[in-house]
């Protein structure tokens, strides 16, 4: 962060307090910009988690149509 010099006529602090705030805001954005992009990565990584577990889901359906068809084929005598 660039350092800058100004003229502070008051002399209850109130400058230096402004200043300081400004800096804790300075430093809030960048926190703030960093959480939101971890957030866009876990948004993104959470939408891929859904979508291999409905495909997850629709192979593990298939497979148990798939074994109820031969469970029926054996007892019909293997036809």
């Amino acid at each position: 962060m660039e350092k800058h010099w100004a003229y502070c006529p008051d002399r209850q602090g109130v400058c230096g307090v402004v200043v300081a705030h400004g800096e804790h805001a300075a430093r809030d954005a960048v926190r703030i910009a960093t959480l939101g992009a971890d957030l866009d990565q876990a948004l993104a990584e959470l939408d891929k988690a859904r979508a291999e577990l409905a495909r997850a889901r629709a192979e593990a359906r298939d497979l148990e149509r798939e074994n109820a068809s031969l469970r029926r084929r054996l007892r019909e005598g293997g036809r």
